[in-house]
């Protein structure tokens, strides 16, 4: 066995060229075919705020006004994710920080430097503790992603199944 972390963009090009077998992404891979998918997991996006930050959040645009805004390295698939969403509802916050993983990012928001969108698995990912930063349902309209197990179809036998239904269960 060997496993790799990393950008999902990465881990689907690592499947498609036959670098890699199986692979569980935020990405589902689904402009290309012969692929089975199997999904482990829906979650939400979840606002996480310093816990210095004391007034309720209702409203995005105003919480941009009061502190900045940390994103996700745009050439991460939770990062274009995220800026979608900020198109849809039409917010832009100023481009201040952005950062390649969730470590960075949950642990400047639980400094106080600012707030972001993230998921609870990359929450879990960070290492930062609950206590740490304040997490909340995001105002308004809701936003998910999932995580999809992903193996070319035919190939392997059973064993794509048999991890799919493990990482389901842990």
């Amino acid at each position: 066995w060997s496993i790799s972390t990393g950008l999902s963009h990465q881990h689907g090009h690592a499947l498609l060229s036959r670098n890699a077998d199986i692979i569980i992404s935020d990405d589902a891979l689904e402009d290309y075919p012969g692929l089975s998918r199997s999904l482990i997991i829906r979650e939400p996006f979840i606002l996480a705020l310093p816990n210095s930050y004391q007034r309720k959040v209702d409203n995005l645009k105003r919480l941009q006004q009061e502190l900045d805004f940390i994103r996700y390295s745009e050439h991460s698939l939770i990062g274009q994710t995220v800026e979608r969403y900020l198109r849809r509802i039409e917010l832009e916050p100023p481009q201040r920080l952005q950062l390649d993983n969730s470590f960075a990012i949950v642990s400047s928001v639980s400094s106080g430097l600012g707030w972001t969108l993230t998921t609870p698995l990359c929450l879990f990912q960070s290492g930062i503790k609950l206590h740490q930063v304040q997490c909340l349902p995001l105002p308004g309209r809701a936003l998910h992603r999932t995580i999809t197990l992903i193996a070319r179809r035919d190939e392997l036998g059973d064993l794509p199944k048999k991890i799919a239904n493990d990482s389901i269960e842990i």
